[in-house]
This record gives C-alpha cells, structure tokens and sequence, in this order.
C-alpha cells in the first residue's frame, strides 16, 4: 500500500517459502496434523484477519508520517512474523498479540496449517509473477530456544534457524546477506551492531514480488507531466498514459477481455490492472477531486475492501498513472502499541513459550520496503524484523530540547545551567 499522487496501492502478494536449517533446545515437537481439507476451511478467516490488521497498520503508520511522506508497508511480511512471535508468546502477551490480529477464534493448529496453505498454495495462482518468500529464526549462542518453537517456525513457516554470536558484524553481514538474497537486492540492511548490541534472538520475514504487466503500458506515450503535493506546488513527473478505447481494439482481438477495469463511487475513481495471467492485481485508487487522501485512508477496512472489489466496472477510459519508486522504513513498535500489542514491548512480556528461561520482550519491530512502478510492471519487496532481548535497557536519545548543568560531583556546586533547544556546531 502507498500513498503517492493521492493513490493506494494495493498488491496481493503469493508466496513461495524458504527451507530450514538446525537447532537446540528443549520440548517436545509437533506433528503436522493431516488437516489439509480443515486448513482450506479456515483460509478466509486468515486471510481476512491479515487484511484487518494490514489496514490497522497501514492508517497507524500512515498517521506518523507527514501529509508529503510516502507511505509502503507489506501486511504479509508484518502478520507471517507476528505469527511466529505469537507462537511462542503466553499469557496476557499472547492474548494482545490475538485480539489485535483478530486470532482469537483460531487455535494454534487452524492458524499455523492456515497459514501453511496459504503460503505453499497461493504460488500456483500465477505463474507469470515472481514470488521470494523466506522466514528465518536468529539466536545468541547463550540463549536456548525451546525445541517445540523451533520446530513451529520450521514447520509451519519453512523457517531458517541459525544459532551464533549475535553480537558481532559477523552477524550483522550475515543476517543483512540472508535480506538481500531473499529480497533480490531490493533491501540491502535491516540491522547493524548498534541493533544487535543486546540481542538475545530475531524473527525475520523477508519477501520479493516482480511481475510484469499482463498488458504493458507503450513508453513512446509516457511524457513528463505534473504532479499536486500536498501543501505544495505540483512538481513534475513521469506520466504512463493509455486509452482502453485504443487498447480494446489491440487487446480483445486476442484475449477476449479489456486489459484495464474502471470502477468508482462517492469516494473515489478505480482501476485494476493484471500482472501475468492476471492471478495478481494491482488496484488504484484516487480520492474524489472535492475530498482527500486522509479522508479515503480513513475508510479502509476489510468490510470496505470487499465491498468496493463488488462494484461493477465500466465502460471506456483514459488512464494516466505516473512511474514511481521509493523506499520506506517504518519502525513499527509505536503502530502496533496503538494497535494493542504494548506488553510484548514491556519488562513483563511473556515468551515463555519461545525461551526456556521463560525471559525475553520485543526491544524492536521494523520494516523496510521497497516498490518500483514503470510501463513494465512492478517489483516491491519487503523485510520486517522483530527482535527480542533480556531486557529493555533505557534509552536517552537527545533529539528534542533539553537542560544541560556543568557542576562539581563534590560540592554539588552548579557553574552553568542551559537549554538546547536548537544545536548549532
């Protein structure tokens, strides 16, 4: 999802997983239930949980940016870690961690064989897409993770697990390395050493889509055009015209069908464009002229989703859509404490179900995503990242104003006292 030039972007995503690795640890293992035909039966109740929490993220993330920000962010990639990590949450933790993905009506063995299915089944959908979809386990050599987690994520999750110092650039290239493979280059850095100084474990979710329009825009027609920013004057930009009038004629002649779908109401004008076979799509959506983009973010909901992909399309259209790229780097910690996920941050989250030692609390979740928009098609990628320590240490980070007082330990004699409230050097 995006919002840039006013528009909302919204790409289904399949995915293909990545294979597993070893482990230590404790606890006794699971055995896959042969649940396949219960499993397809839960699928919507998955899908549509991921969908709800994917706009509860995407409007909490998009209300900390700035009206002129650009805004990514991949629900797949944020729920399949949540996922992982509620696995091996207990308690009032798990219990947030259920409300605010809407799980609670789901046990462990509907979710995960759910889950499963989705992410091995959904790859046949199109074959003229690529999909890179991989989830990894990372954790300090000191720390033993319970054998019965370990093998959840393996399972269910086609999990790499790797056990090492965490607290090394070693570790730091490696985990990096895995980001890149997975997403094709597309996000090269996730952590560094300053990220990794307290680790005690990280659940990684990493994934890459390409695919090509099922119907390429022409780029002799692309032409520099202007773009309104908001609160600001338009700048220029790359403009992908096309006409269904024009295409139509070229395109029904041999695929019995227009390339492009128009749809609209009160809110907003729409459009689906295919990638491949037409498996995937891409939906757009620019806010009636008299309203705003906020105004259209504020609706988005599973129920409103469902609803606006019911409006019957209609005829003939032109079609101007700008070329675009961009990355984002979300940290995701204050999104999902408004989302209620706040303990997994505290002192007394509860991971007993992940560590042995029954001691551990998220210090960190972030994403970083990345699309690229052209008369081609689309490639977008996405990592999130939840990483876990002993403890929280705190922090003092002087990015806002504050006092400052010279004075001698001794005496407690005070020679200056000041404000910063704007540094100069």
């Amino acid at each position: 999802m995006r919002t840039l030039s006013g528009l909302f972007l919204t790409i289904a995503i399949i995915s293909v997983m990545a294979a597993g690795a070893s482990s230590q640890s404790q606890g006794s293992s699971p055995t896959p239930p042969d649940t396949a035909d219960l499993a397809r039966q839960t699928l919507p109740s998955v899908v549509k949980s991921c969908n709800d929490f994917g706009f509860n993220l995407f409007r909490a993330v998009a209300a900390q940016k700035a009206q002129r920000d650009n805004v990514l962010v991949s629900p797949l990639s944020a729920y399949i870690a949540l996922a992982m990590a509620y696995n091996g949450a207990a308690g009032a933790t798990r219990d947030s961690i259920a409300k605010a993905m809407e799980l609670e009506s789901l046990s462990d063995s509907l979710l995960n064989n759910a889950i499963r299915t989705l992410l091995t089944g959904l790859v046949q959908a199109d074959t003229g897409v690529t999909i890179d979809l991989a989830n990894s386990l990372w954790y300090h050599k000191t720390t033993i993770v319970r054998q019965r987690f370990v093998d959840l994520c393996q399972i269910y999750f086609s999990a790499d697990v790797r056990r090492m110092n965490l607290h090394t650039q070693a570790a730091v290239d490696m985990i990096n390395g895995w980001i890149q493979l997975v997403t094709r280059e597309h996000i090269t850095s996730i952590v560094d050493r300053l990220t990794l100084e307290n680790a005690k474990a990280l659940l990684v979710n990493g994934l890459c889509f390409e695919g090509e329009w099922t119907f390429p825009f022409d780029s002799t027609k692309t032409r520099t055009d202007k773009f309104q920013v908001p609160g600001d004057s338009a700048i220029d930009c790359h403009m992908m015209y096309r006409s269904t009038e024009e295409d139509a004629q070229l395109f029904r002649k041999f695929y019995g069908h227009r390339p492009l779908t128009y749809f609209e109401n009160k809110l907003f004008q729409g459009v689906n464009l295919g990638y491949g076979s037409r498996g995937l799509l891409m939906t757009v959506l620019l806010p009636d002229s008299l309203s705003s983009i906020e105004a259209l973010v504020a609706q988005l909901s599973e129920g409103n989703w469902r609803a606006w992909q019911q409006i019957p399309t209609g005829g003939s259209f032109y079609l101007g859509l700008p070329k675009f790229r961009f990355e984002c780097e979300t940290p995701l910690k204050q999104a999902l404490d408004s989302l209620g996920m706040g303990i997994m941050f505290a002192e007394n989250a509860d991971f007993s179900n992940m560590f042995s030692d029954s001691i551990g609390t998220v210090s960190d979740v972030r994403q970083k995503t990345y699309v690229e928009v052209s008369e081609k098609g689309t490639k977008a990628a996405a990592a999130t990242v939840i990483m876990y320590a002993d403890s929280v240490p705190p922090s003092l980070i002087a990015n806002r104003p504050f006092l400052f007082l010279i004075h001698d330990r001794e005496t407690g004699l005070i020679l200056f006292i000041g404000k910063v409230a704007k540094p100069k050097w």
